[in-house]
């Protein structure tokens, strides 16, 4: 993939200057030019296509790598390794600034390990985010058309997940079954709300602003049953450990679309 997106810059009229050791054919056929090198000596410098014949002529015969499967998806399964211990770090730092900013800032609740959670929440949502936009961007050719998609899924994420309109309230087919399930935002927002309400009381009732109930309060339990009824009824851990659980299908399908083009090039 990476030699293919540096030949069609040198097809765009750029001079490209690689090094390369050991190419596989595939990744040989894309050069136009070969300066070929042993031991600090240079041995031809020409055509690269004419290289081969050049070499069986003076009875040298060579035979370009021929790229083998195994170790392609072997260099896949490393990058998407790689790729998910590189970006951890820094979602954990945005997690954490986030975390440290807001949640003091706008007056939530800070008893026992609630901001804890909160930050452990937010680090799970987006490391899921994360994970999503990697498997849309290994199926989606053109970086443009991965951010629509991605900026389409998770704007029909939110709109299920309870926020904009309890849970009880959205429609049965399609947009509680399955989409409410299978939006991480469901869980996201399900954990943020068990975490800030349950085991609270105090809170004013909607209609204590428009004067028709003066002094009507109510429980934290009885503002998570209204926004959440008909959700799914887990703890709050529960909710980050499906967030966990999405990470990994996620990166599996990040990891599975990369192996597949592998397997299509070669």
């Amino acid at each position: 993939f990476v030699m293919d997106s540096i030949r069609k810059l040198a097809a765009a009229h750029r001079t490209i200057l690689t090094v390369i050791h050991q190419p596989a054919s595939e990744v040989f056929e894309l050069f136009d030019q070969l300066a070929l090198l042993t031991r600090g000596n240079m041995i031809y410098f020409g055509e690269a296509g004419r290289a081969l014949p050049m070499f069986e002529s003076a009875k040298l015969p060579a035979r370009p790598a021929a790229p083998s499967q195994t170790t392609s998806c072997t260099c896949v399964s490393t990058f998407a390794i790689a790729n998910t211990l590189a970006s951890a770090p820094f979602i954990f730092a945005i997690a954490v600034s986030s975390s440290a900013v807001v949640y003091w800032l706008v007056n939530l609740n800070d008893d026992g390990d609630r901001f804890v959670y909160f930050f452990i929440n937010l680090f799970c949502s987006l490391m899921v985010v994360e994970s999503l936009m990697m498997a849309i961007a290994a199926v989606v050719p053109h970086y443009l058309m991965g951010i629509a998609a991605g900026a389409g899924i998770m704007g029909m994420y939110m709109l299920v997940c309870g926020f904009f309109q309890p849970v009880g309230a959205l429609p049965g087919p399609v947009w509680r079954y399955p989409l409410h399930y299978i939006a991480y935002h469901s869980y996201t927002f399900a954990g943020f709300m068990r975490n800030e309400f349950l085991g609270t009381d105090g809170w004013e009732c909607a209609c204590v602003e428009s004067g028709t109930c003066p002094g009507c309060t109510m429980t934290g339990e009885e503002i998570v049953e209204y926004w959440l009824k008909g959700g799914n009824g887990l703890n709050k851990w529960a909710d980050v450990g499906i967030q966990v659980a999405m990470i990994a299908i996620y990166r599996v399908i990040f990891w599975a679309m990369l192996v597949a083009k592998e397997k299509m090039r070669t």
